[in-house]
């Protein structure tokens, strides 16, 4: 039969043992996390990226269409 000290020593092995367990799977979320984050970094960047493309040839066009209605005025 396990004496109180033996079940102390017992409770001790297996704080650590929980403590150890906790932080590995708390640093593997962590990973995670952070390797997630820099993915929609990535994704978000590239999107604005491609919007402004957008908005250059919208500004483009603009322009274009207004040297048009410009030269129809003249007529």
């Amino acid at each position: 039969m396990l004496t109180k000290a033996d079940l102390e020593q017992l409770g001790k092995v297996v704080r650590k043992v929980v403590k150890e367990e906790v932080e590995a799977e708390s640093k593997n979320i962590k990973d995670d996390l952070e390797h997630e984050i820099k993915t929609a970094n990535l994704h978000i960047r590239n999107s604005i990226h491609e919007l402004g493309d957008r908005i250059k040839n919208l500004e483009i066009r603009q322009s274009s269409v207004e040297l048009e209605l410009k030269g129809l005025e003249k007529i």
